[in-house]
């Protein structure tokens, strides 16, 4: 139970790492801010680790079609796995994937999301503590997608290394945001009604259940 939703198991979001101009397929690595990017997915825990990483898709990827391919979706969907994952407006709602409400108004609505900003919060956070530590992640690695993509993942095992040794974590420079990536995209895919009416059933009844 992490700020009052039940059996959350992590907080999904991306963060786009710069890398070169790919010599194939170049387009694909094109971010949605502009410049060549892997679209990195983590899902942070409460102590600002990650359970799970991704980091082998180009930047113009979608966060939730990357999230859809993964292995956890596949064992959240046939019942493998149990609990909730939180994500912001990228992703879509599922009985198993909570997201924002568009525009609360009851008092249970509102305490539902203001849980949920703070519980989202973690994974900026996550990220921010994980490019606070190695600042090649705030630069532009210069290699081939696939050794970036191993080194993207080093960073994060070391993260995760720091954080269970109670490490603390290096000073901040100037001038420097640590915070994760904001992505307010909307789901641009073709959407799976049938879940997202699931998921708003699930969502109304976590609202009514945990938040009334």
């Amino acid at each position: 139970n992490l700020a009052g939703f039940p059996g959350v198991v992590g907080v999904v979001d991306g963060t786009q790492i710069k890398i070169k101009a790919p010599s194939r397929n170049e387009q694909e690595y094109v971010g949605r801010k502009g410049g060549h990017t892997m679209n990195v997915q983590g899902i942070a825990l409460a102590d600002c680790s990650f359970s799970h990483v991704i980091a082998n898709y180009p930047g113009a990827a979608h966060d939730s079609r990357i999230l859809c391919e993964s292995t956890l979706y596949a064992a959240l969907l046939e019942g493998r796995k149990k609990g909730l994952l939180l994500g912001d407006s990228a992703y879509m709602l599922t009985p198993f994937i909570m997201k924002p409400l568009p525009a609360p108004t009851t008092d249970p609505e509102l305490s539902y999301q203001e849980a949920f900003l703070t519980t989202r919060a973690t994974v900026e956070r996550a990220f921010g503590q994980l490019k606070q530590r190695w600042n090649c992640l705030h630069q532009k690695l210069r290699y081939r997608p696939e050794q970036c993509c191993t080194i993207i993942i080093a960073c994060f095992c070391l993260h995760n290394f720091a954080i269970r040794r109670h490490l603390p974590p290096f000073p901040v420079e100037e001038n420097r945001p640590i915070e994760g990536d904001n992505n307010d995209d909307v789901f641009d895919d073709v959407p799976d009604v049938a879940a997202a009416l699931k998921g708003r059933v699930r969502q109304q009844q976590i609202i009514a259940r945990y938040f009334s």
